[in-house]
């Protein structure tokens, strides 16, 4: 299972209450999991969490380790890239909800017995690899004449899809904590 799920994060991008996984200054420079607890324009400050191993969904694994002020020029002199997570992770797609939860129609539409997981597999991959910000029909595979709906339902996706901005928004939101 990995240490870590999370993406290459830059030192603006961190919040308060993010995770990161970097070498803290007094290591030995083994990469470590940390909370924000302090996010500024020109440093952050990281509470090191001692117990239990990332992926761990135990309550009791707390920031509770050193703390350390984090310079921008000590981040940016990590030799690994510093891996982020959002502490509020969600799913962010047109073609998704928050809970991940896509519209049936085109599998509920084109049902028949010959469909097989094959196929409803193909309709999710479709949804998630190909995102539009407009219902309609879409062949699935990709390339087949076996066309299915799609329907949008996250408004909110679908606006910044719309206005070039989702791509970076979705990758924020996909790769957080949940290790989607």
């Amino acid at each position: 299972r990995p240490e870590f799920a999370g993406f290459p994060v830059q030192f603006g991008e961190l919040q308060q209450g993010w995770y990161v996984f970097m070498v803290p200054p007094r290591s030995t420079g083994q990469r470590q999991k940390g909370q924000v607890t302090v996010a500024g324009d020109s440093e952050i400050t990281v509470q090191w969490i001692k117990k239990g191993e990332m992926g761990d969904d135990d309550d009791d694994e707390e920031a509770e380790g050193e703390v350390d002020v984090i310079s921008l020029s000590s981040f940016e002199g990590q030799t690994s890239p510093v891996l982020g997570q959002s502490h509020d992770g969600e799913v962010y797609h047109p073609l998704l909800d928050t809970s991940g939860i896509f519209c049936s129609c085109g599998i509920r539409d084109k049902w028949a017995p010959h469909f097989t997981i094959l196929t409803c597999l193909s309709f999710a991959h479709s949804a998630i690899e190909a995102p539009t910000n407009e219902d309609g029909m879409r062949p699935v595979p990709a390339g087949s004449s076996n066309e299915m709906c799609f329907c949008t339902v996250n408004p909110g996706a679908c606006q910044d899809f719309q206005d070039g901005q989702w791509q970076q928004l979705a990758r924020r939101r996909f790769f957080t904590e949940k290790g989607v």
